[in-house]
């Protein structure tokens, strides 16, 4: 008995490439996770939770937010 697979086909999830000096805070994260070693998937759900906090906060700047950086 032969066993087939069938595979959907689709678009390729892949990364992008970073640019050599990331200017935005998004591929300055992207750097910032891929330095640490996570997983693709990990880097795509925290994008998408920063994307989602940066529209939430209405586009402020972090210092604007009123948030205290804590200190030991």
């Amino acid at each position: 008995m032969k066993c087939t697979f069938t595979r959907k086909s689709g678009p390729i999830d892949i990364r992008t490439a970073l640019p050599e000096k990331p200017k935005g805070f998004l591929d300055q994260f992207r750097v910032f996770i891929r330095s640490r070693g996570l997983a693709y998937a990990t880097e795509k759900t925290y994008l998408l939770w920063a994307k989602r906090f940066v529209r939430f906060s209405k586009y402020q700047y972090p210092k604007t937010l009123g948030f205290r950086i804590p200190t030991i």
